[in-house]
């Protein structure tokens, strides 16, 4: 027993080593949760809709040929609904009711961006695209949203 020793203290310690890591990652680790609800809309739109004074605004003087659009509720309107991670599209008739918080920053302090993975050879171990839309706060983590769109710009937070 005493020959295998070191052996066996050689292949526990590097498990006992990431059960560690493991265990102080999902207890310790900071957690981010979002409060808000918010609107996207395609970049393509980004000299054309605006928030001003908590409601949306949509200045049709910008519409351009490159738009193809000729008035305003052909514009696409995506919500995200925080509690329950789902994604979907809603009409301007519904975003025009709603009261915005303007940028990407959320009233309390969440902010949303978009990530985009350059890494191509990261594809050839196995690894997973990590290029998506994601929330991060000072300190508190971030999290990967359920968010399959691209190109996408945000409006605003929903706010009550």
């Amino acid at each position: 027993m005493k020959k295998y020793l070191p052996i066996i203290v050689a292949l526990s310690v590097p498990l006992v080593f990431i059960v560690g890591v493991v265990i102080y990652v999902s207890i310790f680790a900071p957690s981010i949760s979002l409060n808000h609800d918010f609107i996207m809309t395609s970049a393509r739109f980004d000299k054309t809709v605006f928030v001003v004074d908590n409601k949306l605004q949509i200045e049709e003087d910008n519409f351009e040929d490159h738009l193809r659009i000729d008035r305003a509720e052909d514009i696409e309107f995506w919500k995200y609904n925080a509690e329950e991670d789902t994604f979907k599209k809603i009409t301007f008739e519904e975003v025009k009711k709603l009261n915005l918080h303007p940028g990407e920053e959320s009233p309390d302090g969440v902010v949303l961006e978009h990530y985009y993975s350059s890494s191509d050879i990261a594809y050839l171990f196995g690894a997973r695209s990590q290029e998506g839309y994601y929330i991060h706060g000072e300190d508190k983590g971030r999290k990967r949203l359920n968010i399959d769109e691209q190109y996408l710009q945000i409006v605003g937070w929903i706010i009550n």
